[in-house]
């Protein structure tokens, strides 16, 4: 049967592919804001609980413009402010697969392991022939970062083991911490392109993503600065009204979609999660539409 295929460009443009496959197909991987005021309909308030932090304030925010169609939530932190904003909180409690956003924490553990050492570090190719062309070749850690390479990735996490991945991840408090299908739950045709990071047992909420990017890159994770560097380096996608975004996007079959990372301008910092869904056969949600929401957020903010 002839399924079609999205893979997912790291920070570029998605590409239709076509592939050949049995009842299965390749995971991809893949307006301005309301500002905040007085006459605004938004809320504050001082949720206490596990998944987010004691003394930040939490402020319920609508961002139902820049979602359009799509189902789903967004949280920004602001380091400044120790500040939570909050679109659909009821979402973004809500616990998914992280699909390629995993990327960013799968770099640390390769890093910190010892697996890769900087942005040059190559993974071999095992010469399978991959529906995406820049798949099919040694790459690069920055190479296999921006074309989210699953490959490349499922070898890093090999190569550390279970029990230590198991262990930065309970360090890092992500989501459920659940890396019990440890290979996967075949949803791609693939051995080498399945984890259990994709439609697998790892699950995280909007909200977690936003609190694991504020401890790595708040200083306050097992990771060195020389590491997170590294991975800053290879994340590093846009540049919206001064901010420099860097992220990660992850998609499955185009109908949910992620954008998770961190933003800095000056001395200003904040870490972001996106996560869109939709249930129309006709509306995609991919891991590009939820970076062009955070854009559309930071585009007028001062």
């Amino acid at each position: 049967m002839l399924l079609p295929c999205v893979i997912l460009n790291g920070c570029g443009n998605e590409k239709q592919y076509e592939i050949f496959s049995n009842e299965t197909s390749i995971m991809t991987e893949e307006n301005e804001i309301n500002e905040i005021s007085e006459e605004e309909s938004s809320s504050e308030n001082n949720i206490h609980d596990e998944a987010l932090d004691s003394k930040a304030k939490i402020v319920n925010v609508d961002y139902s413009d820049l979602f359009h169609d799509l189902t789903g939530c967004a949280v920004v932190y602001d380091f400044d402010r120790n500040e939570y904003l909050v679109y659909n909180e009821e979402i973004a409690r809500e616990e998914n697969s992280p699909y390629s956003t995993f990327k960013l924490v799968s770099t640390l553990i390769g890093l910190k392991n010892g697996v890769i050492t900087n942005e040059k570090s190559k993974m071999n190719y095992d010469g399978t022939t991959y529906p995406t062309d820049a798949w099919n070749n040694n790459l690069t850690l920055n190479e296999a970062f921006k074309t989210s390479c699953i490959w490349y990735f499922r070898q890093i996490v090999d190569m550390v083991g279970m029990n230590e991945v198991q262990r930065e991840l309970e360090d890092l408090e992500y989501g459920n911490c659940d890396i019990s299908e440890w290979n996967g739950s075949k949803i791609n045709p693939m051995d080498s392109l399945n984890g259990f990071w994709l439609g697998s047992s790892l699950k995280i909420s909007t909200i977690e993503q936003v609190q694991v990017m504020k401890k790595i890159f708040g200083g306050d994770s097992i990771y060195t600065n020389r590491e997170i560097n590294i991975l800053q380096a290879v994340m590093s996608c846009d540049e919206v009204n001064g901010y420099s975004i860097y992220g990660k996007t992850g998609t499955n079959h185009n109908e949910e979609g992620w954008y998770v990372g961190f933003i800095e301008k000056e001395t200003q910092k904040f870490c972001f999660a996106v996560y869109i869904s939709s249930e129309e056969p006709i509306r995609v949600a991919t891991g590009n539409e939820a970076r062009e929401i955070i854009k559309r957020i930071f585009e007028n903010k001062q």
